[in-house]
Formats: structure tokens, sequence, C-alpha cells
């Protein structure tokens, strides 16, 4: 398990470094990285949301609706590809978590230790959330904090958008 999540975050780092990420953009400048951490999240929540569902539904991931298969070995086939799926949701979690404490870190250094403080509980959450999905738990707490944590980066994306229009309001005043 923990070879296939190394794996993952690998192929999750190569492919964002595709993207032209290589430059770390300062909190509030550029393509606000609290933004690209909120939309990632929610694509999370999403999948979790899929995922549980799935659960209750007696699926296998990306199986379509009303195809169960009553075969014990394939029931068994379909516990493994759900934990490869609980796997790689759980490093996705970790790298937004990652990006998160790199934004967190960049708001200290900028004197913004309030607006960094305000994201501990957040990136707390989201360590509980890693360990269950690790431990192939998926359960109605895990959703609600996932809800909790977006609504979290959605204040602090708020609060970045507020912060860059009072700068640029002070610049063109001065």
């Amino acid at each position: 398990l923990s070879e296939s999540l190394e794996q993952m975050q690998q192929e999750q780092m190569k492919s964002s470094s595709k993207k032209g990420s290589c430059k770390k953009p300062k909190p509030g400048q550029g393509g606000s990285s609290m933004q690209n951490i909120r939309q990632m999240q929610q694509a999370l929540n999403k999948k979790m949301k899929e995922m549980q569902k799935q659960m209750k539904d007696g699926q296998k991931p990306g199986q379509k609706p009303g195809k169960k298969k009553g075969d014990g070995a394939q029931q068994n086939g379909s516990g493994e590809q759900m934990s490869e799926e609980m796997a790689r949701m759980a490093a996705q979690q970790e790298l937004i978590r990652q990006k998160l404490q790199e934004y967190q870190n960049a708001l200290k250094k900028s004197g913004n230790g309030k607006q960094a403080g305000e994201l501990n509980k957040t990136v707390q959450d989201m360590e509980k959330n890693e360990t269950e999905l690790v431990n192939n738990l998926l359960l109605q707490e895990s959703i609600m904090r996932q809800e909790e944590i977006l609504t979290r980066l959605l204040e602090a994306e708020k609060a970045e958008r507020e912060q860059k229009q009072e700068e640029t309001r002070e610049a063109k005043q001065g």
C-alpha cells in the first residue's frame, strides 16, 4: 500500500511539474494558489462522495450502476480496486495538504501570520482524512470534514482576494 502511495505521489508530482507550476506564486500574486488548492480539494470531495455512494450501493469504483457481480473472487477484486482508489485519494489529499502548507509558510514569510494560523485546523483535518483513506475508511464523518475543509478554503480564498484588492487600492492611492 505504501509503495502504491509513493508511486502515485511521484506521478502527481510529475504531472503537476509538467503544467509549468515550477514558479511558486507568493500569496496574493499570480494565479491565486488558494484558488488552485480549493479546486483540487473540491475535485477530491466529489470523488469521495462518489466512492461513498458506490460503497453503499455495493459497486466497485468505475462500475456502472446495475452491474453487480455475485462471484466471491470478483468481489475480492473489487475490494482491491476500492483500496487502490482510496490510496489514490489519500495521495491526492496529501498533495493538497502539502500545497496548503507551502502556501501557509509563504503567508508567514510575508507577515500574514494570523491568516496562516487560521489554516492550521484545515491542515489537521486533511491529515485525519489522509489517515482514514489509507486505512480504507470512508465514513460520513470524513465527508463532513471534507465539507468543512472546503468551506475554510473558500473563506481563505475570499480573504486572499480581498487582500489583493486592498493592495491594489493602496497602490492606486499612493
